[in-house]
């Protein structure tokens, strides 16, 4: 028998097909998002029980990872101490508006850190005067009112007195 004298044969390099393609860029795509959203909530003194759209969600000092942006209704309660209730509006920054966020929540390597902080000085029932009692419950009443507008989808520039 005469030995082979042909070249051994080479191996060739393997050119990815459709479908891996596709695979490939749903594996990128379905990545973990590179934004961490977080909200801080403090109070003077600390301790306040912390009501985020209307659950107790934990107390002062508070933090907590949201997925969305919008208007959220936080109210403090501490004995001894006004409540308070205010309308905390988690703005949008200009990199989390579409087309950016496609690229910062999906391809962006490095991660992005989105803090929004509101710090509540509580005030004693004691040190309230009347007229400040007076404010905190027109305050509110018009809070209240606004909430109800926005229910009803009216905006509150058209929820007149009533």
């Amino acid at each position: 028998m005469r030995p082979s004298t042909a070249a051994p044969a080479r191996p060739r390099a393997a050119v990815p097909s459709r479908a891996a393609t596709w695979l490939l860029l749903a594996a990128v795509a379905l990545l973990p998002a590179c934004v961490t959203r977080k909200l801080f909530v403090n109070s003077e003194p600390p301790g306040a029980e912390v009501i985020l759209d209307g659950r107790s969600v934990g107390t002062t000092p508070y933090e907590e990872t949201f997925l969305s942006y919008g208007v959220r209704r936080l109210e403090l309660r501490l004995p001894g101490y006004g409540r308070h209730i205010q309308l905390v509006d988690l703005e949008r920054p200009w990199w989390q508006v579409f087309p950016m966020s496609l690229v910062t929540d999906v391809f962006w390597p490095w991660e992005l850190l989105d803090e929004h902080f509101v710090d509540v000085p509580l005030h004693t029932l004691e040190a309230m005067d009347s007229q400040q009692i007076h404010e905190a419950a027109q305050g509110a009443h018009d809070l209240l009112r606004t909430m109800r507008a926005i229910n009803r989808g009216e905006t509150p520039a058209e929820n007149g007195p009533r």
